[in-house]
């Protein structure tokens, strides 16, 4: 896995749980959930050409096991099955890094913080690149999504909500904007495009500024 960011990359991109079982035809989907996947590849390929960090969480149930949360129903995401991948519509770089939840998933520990890269905690992840602020956006808002959110601003994290690149389970109408409203209220900041993309590219404006102010500086003092 490439992970050669640049240094202190403070920003990433977090895709939360846009797996097959979660769209429309998978186990337990979410309604209009493939339509957000041309928007988050958007995002995608803004945060690869800014060279910042991508990752993509996953489900990873157990097979033959059961989180009790669906009344005996077949549980979606499990280990190894086409349910628990990716879309193909998706187009994840070879650099994005996969966030793995695994073990028996329970509303406590659905959030992407329970996840590991590797063997390696996802916070622990994010706060060794550098990462202050992460930009967030899939499935579901009104859950994994949701708590992902709750737990980065309880680790300390800013956090940017891509409010053009989320669905929710909706189970109660309303649920999604009721969860908007939450993540809100911890903190977050709520953002789409074209602004997410303005900023990003502000950002990169003034690091090419510091980088050849400090050239200047290195050079002048080399002369000196």
């Amino acid at each position: 896995m490439d992970t050669n960011y640049k240094e202190m990359s403070e920003k990433a991109l977090v895709i939360v749980d846009l797996q097959r079982d979660f769209l429309p035809g998978g186990i337990k989907p979410v309604p209009n959930g493939d339509d957000i996947i041309a928007r988050i590849n958007e995002y995608v390929s803004i945060f690869s050409a800014n060279n910042l960090p991508i990752f993509a969480s996953r489900d990873c149930r157990p097979s033959g096991t059961s989180s009790g949360a669906h009344d005996g129903a077949v549980e979606p995401c499990i280990e190894g099955s086409e349910g628990a991948e990716f879309p193909i519509e998706l187009h994840l770089p070879e650099s994005a890094m996969i966030v793995t939840k695994s073990g028996i998933l329970t509303s406590e520990n659905v959030s992407v913080f329970a996840g590991t890269v590797g063997d390696i905690q996802f916070a622990d992840m994010a706060h060794a690149l550098g990462i202050t602020e992460l930009f967030v956006c899939g499935l579901g808002t009104d859950c994994s999504l949701k708590e992902s959110v709750k737990d980065a601003r309880r680790e300390g994290f800013g956090v940017s909500l891509l409010i053009d690149a989320i669905r929710g389970f909706e189970a109660v109408p309303g649920d999604s904007a009721l969860a908007v409203a939450e993540m809100v209220k911890a903190g977050a900041r709520l953002t789409a495009l074209p602004k997410a993309a303005a900023g990003l590219s502000a950002d990169k404006t003034r690091e090419r500024k510091h980088g050849a102010a400090t050239t200047a500086k290195s050079l002048q003092t080399t002369q000196a």
